[in-house]
């Protein structure tokens, strides 16, 4: 699958522990860049196995995820049979999974394909071994072809909840050589909860606090690498897997500022803006010689005469919080490209939010 941007997106199956550490396979989604640089953008499973074999695009710059698994833990939320037919939808933006769902009966069943369908529904089709009254519908010999309609607010088995701690637990990937490294911990809105270091072998574990809700977002900063956030969501009372891969600082590299938000039409910084600002003058104050653009993008809703001011006022509200937080102006340079440059669909209200952005490359490092 090609995006837009021109990278080449492949869903697939790893045994490679350098690539992920799950169980015996893993599903593994390949970034392939113009340049021909390609990574394992992102990967997951449980202790069984697991195969990915369908990607597509959603207008909201999500990826749907088609395939199957055996596992039984790890992300898999509930296992009804050998195998499974297994479904997430990843937003690669903010490295987070939207939902992740598995559908079966008590033999084999696989998806090969899922697609987006209207009021929020999708469709997976694919193979199934298993016995038709285990399904609710009628098959034709050892194996048949199948197609499943469903919402994930309401078609997905409930998973069995066992007793004990919620627990996020991973490991910090950095591209280059392992530092001690720095999480923070907070809400979906930004307010932090917690902090702590993480030694050179990149294994953390975190017992979420039971007034937490199940949303969560994760900052890591090691020296020498640009700092990820990603957003998670928690299954509770259950270990919770979240590998973060860093990527080691050069010039060029550009990062979405996903978690800072403004209103339609303004450049007034939202107060849940603010966690990820801390985030990103952390990060500068820790690399003091990093100069950076910052870039400023509007939704195409603004009089196209205003949409390149207002997107430069943006960025222009982001360096001011920056300096006032004692970084020094002359390590900015602003730049707006208006609504020139899209990531999601101007259509939709959350392909709105999301193209209301501030992004930062680094200039000189």
């Amino acid at each position: 699958m090609r995006s837009p941007e021109g990278e080449i997106w492949i869903a697939g199956t790893s045994f490679s522990r350098g690539v992920a550490a799950y169980g015996r396979a893993d599903g593994v989604v390949w970034r392939v860049q113009p340049e021909g640089a390609a990574y394992a953008a992102w990967s997951g499973g449980g202790a069984g196995d697991e195969g990915l074999n369908r990607l597509a695009l959603t207008p909201q710059g999500q990826w749907l995820v088609a395939g199957m698994t055996s596992s039984r833990n790890g992300l898999i939320p509930h296992l009804a049979g050998l195998y499974d037919a297994w479904a997430l939808l990843w937003d690669p933006l903010s490295d987070s999974l939207r939902f992740c769902y598995t559908f079966g009966g008590k033999d084999v069943d696989s998806w090969v394909a899922l697609f987006a369908a209207e009021g929020g529904s999708y469709v997976g089709c694919g193979t199934t071994a298993s016995p038709g009254d285990q399904l609710g519908v009628r098959t034709y010999g050892s194996a048949d072809f199948w197609v499943v309609w469903w919402h994930p607010d309401t078609a997905a088995p409930p998973a069995p909840q066992p007793e004990g701690p919620t627990l996020l637990i991973g490991y910090i990937l950095p591209e280059k050589r392992s530092d001690t490294a720095w999480v923070y911990v907070r809400t979906e809105t930004g307010q932090l909860l917690d902090s702590f270091s993480v030694d050179t072998t990149g294994f953390f574990r975190w017992e979420v606090p039971d007034s937490v809700g199940m949303g969560l977002r994760v900052s890591v900063h090691m020296p020498g690498h640009l700092w990820k956030e990603v957003g998670v969501r928690l299954r509770p009372h259950r270990e919770n897997r979240l590998d973060i891969r860093l990527e080691a600082l050069r010039p060029g590299l550009r990062m979405p500022l996903f978690y800072i938000h403004f209103d339609k039409g303004s450049a007034k910084l939202l107060p849940e803006s603010y966690g990820q600002l801390e985030e990103l003058a952390r990060f500068l104050r820790a690399h003091p010689r990093l100069r950076i653009e910052l870039a400023g993008h509007t939704d195409g809703t603004s009089l196209p005469e205003s949409e390149i001011q207002l997107s430069r006022q943006r960025a222009l509200a982001v360096r001011d919080y920056l300096v006032a937080q004692g970084l020094a102006k002359d390590r900015f340079t602003i730049v707006g490209y208006g609504k020139q440059r899209p990531i999601a669909d101007n259509a939709t209200p959350e392909g709105q939010r999301r193209n209301r952005r501030v992004e930062f490359r680094i200039l000189a490092w």
